[in-house]
């Protein structure tokens, strides 16, 4: 769900608006929770959306600033903090996709080593001659020539 962090990335911004402490306040390192939450939950999609939201929320307290004081090392900061929460989010999203995956595939391998059943030689029933060679195959691929009964192009469907 994708609703709370907005809702928590919107009072952030709330909080940013009343504290008024210019684009280099202490609160807006808090954009990054919500950002990470989402990119928790909804992986890279989410936390990039959620971070470009934080983005646009600070522009208005940032953009204004730099027209007001030039690049100073505090309006500086700011400007980076517009594009930190993206590149967080997406950051952040990719690894949990990636973990996820990872965690998967632990799953599926462990599944497979406990047992179950092994798939026959010919699984499929196809009838072209790499499905008739044994696994492993021996020295020259077959025990004896194949033997061909079908067209080159008959898969047997």
């Amino acid at each position: 769900m994708i609703a709370l962090p907005v809702a928590l990335l919107v009072a952030v911004a709330l909080a940013m608006v009343f504290a008024d402490q210019g684009p280099a306040s202490v609160l807006r390192h808090l954009y990054l929770v919500p950002t990470l939450w989402a990119a928790l939950a909804r992986g890279a999609i989410g936390g990039g959306l959620v971070g470009a939201l934080a983005g646009l929320l600070h522009a208005p307290v940032v953009l204004p600033a730099v027209e007001r004081l030039g690049l100073t090392s505090q309006t500086l900061d700011g400007l980076l903090s517009l594009g930190l929460p993206i590149v967080a989010g997406l950051l952040v999203g990719r690894l949990v996709f990636a973990l996820r995956k990872d965690v998967d595939d632990a799953r599926l391998a462990a599944e497979r080593l406990r047992g179950g059943e092994a798939a026959g030689e010919n699984p499929w029933e196809a009838l072209t001659l790499e499905w008739r060679a044994a696994s492993p195959p021996p020295h020259g691929n077959f025990k004896s020539p194949p033997i061909v009964s079908s067209e080159p192009y008959d898969y047997g469907v």
